[in-house]
């Protein structure tokens, strides 16, 4: 037997140690002795032999377990699952200064919409889609045909949607939707959210409005809180907004992160945006609006983020092929004519970078755009240089949940 090369330990003083599998999800505290026969195994006992096995802390000598990660990236890049992202429009009602987007007046058309439709239907596979933009409610006429369209040819899908929340959804009780979450950000609260987005006055109480409906008609809703760099006074006011006004809410989530504009040349968060992250987590918890397990739990991947996939793709407006809607300007094809040459770039592959990383099965690679080079945005887990403080918060987790 030889110990995993995934066990990732961290000191938790008074002689004790975290030790997280990054393949396994094991989680485990270990006493000074007992990570000492860890790393000795020719001098731990029976009983110990048989839990560090159990937990998979140990494996037989001829096992590659490095492989086995990365074989599971490419199957389950390769499976039939199809996760597409469709622009039904790239113009948007509001106005990020973070946003990365060079928003044009391209909305879908119908015929397009007919073509989009024709290509999903050919995959012939269960589909995911998700709604992106621009605004993607700028738009929602297209978004209720392909919808309908799609159900009623029998398509087996489900979609989600990224929005900024403001106009209203009027289509959201349409079962043909299949609506199973929507994303929203908020910036601030009140004036200063309007600010921030360049919206007109109001919009702040719409965006409330429509996210309480969202959540009575039981559709999950993620409420993301970007970080970017200076205000962490605003999303704190997010923060005490909601817990004010909606409470705890099983179909409420919230998370922050970083803007993508923060990673640096390594493409990488640097720990003290990190530590911001962590700070605005412990302060969602305190109000009560999230769990710690719902904010520190990470769980080993099958494959990297969707780009990767064989059926992931972004659909652009006019019905070009993307990677990603972060390179809206290197089409790979389109939905008539299939890929072209461009789109093997985009697939599934293991970066070399991450040939030795410990945490690579919690990433399998991260994003495509980071590692190519073509965008700024974090390729690396948010948590790779504060890896430590997460396992940490993890361990705290796991014994809330033991006394209680």
């Amino acid at each position: 037997m030889k110990q995993s090369e995934f066990n990732y330990v961290v000191d938790l003083g008074n002689n004790l140690h975290g030790v997280f599998n990054t393949y396994k999800n094991s989680l485990v505290v270990l006493t000074d002795e007992e990570l000492d026969h860890l790393n000795n195994l020719e001098i731990a006992t029976e009983d110990e032999i048989k839990s560090f096995s159990e937990l998979e802390l140990i494996v037989e000598d001829d096992r590659d377990e490095r492989a086995e990660t990365e074989a599971d990236t490419l199957k389950y890049a390769n499976d039939d699952r199809v996760i597409v992202r469709i622009l039904t429009t790239l113009i948007c009602n509001a106005n990020c200064h973070y946003c990365y987007e060079n928003r044009t007046n391209k909305s879908m058309t119908t015929s397009t919409a007919d073509d989009v439709i024709d290509f999903l239907r050919q995959i012939n596979t269960k589909i995911h889609i998700e709604w992106f933009g621009g605004e993607p409610q700028v738009n929602y006429i297209i978004i209720t045909y392909i919808c309908k369209k799609l159900y009623e040819y029998g398509v087996d899908f489900t979609t989600s949607m990224v929005s900024n929340g403001i106009l209203p959804f009027v289509n959201l009780r349409a079962h043909y939707w299949k609506l199973q979450r929507i994303q929203i950000t908020l910036d601030g609260v009140w004036e200063r959210y309007e600010q921030i987005k360049d919206v007109k006055p109001g919009s702040f109480d719409s965006v409330i409005k429509n996210i309480s409906q969202i959540i009575q008609n039981k559709v999950d809703v993620s409420i993301r809180l970007n970080y970017t760099g200076n205000n962490m006074d605003d999303l704190k006011s997010v923060i005490d907004y909601m817990a004010e006004r909606f409470g705890y809410n099983e179909y409420l989530h919230y998370y922050a992160y970083p803007i993508f504009q923060l990673c640096n040349d390594d493409k990488e968060f640097d720990p003290e945006y990190v530590d911001k992250i962590f700070e605005l987590h412990d302060y969602i918890i305190s109000k009560g609006l999230d769990t710690s397990k719902h904010l520190y739990t990470i769980k080993y991947k099958a494959m990297g983020c969707f780009a990767t996939h064989r059926h992931g793709y972004t659909i652009g407006p006019d019905g070009k092929l993307f990677g990603c809607s972060h390179v809206l300007d290197k089409p790979i094809g389109d939905v008539v004519n299939g890929d072209n040459e461009d789109r093997p770039m985009f697939l599934a592959n293991i970066p070399e970078k991450c040939k030795s990383c410990i945490i690579y099965p919690l990433c399998k690679g991260g994003c495509k755009v980071g590692e190519l080079g073509l965008g700024k945005i974090n390729q690396c887990n948010l948590y790779k240089n504060r890896f430590d403080e997460l396992v940490k918060r993890m361990i705290q987790n796991k014994l809330k949940e033991v006394e209680t």
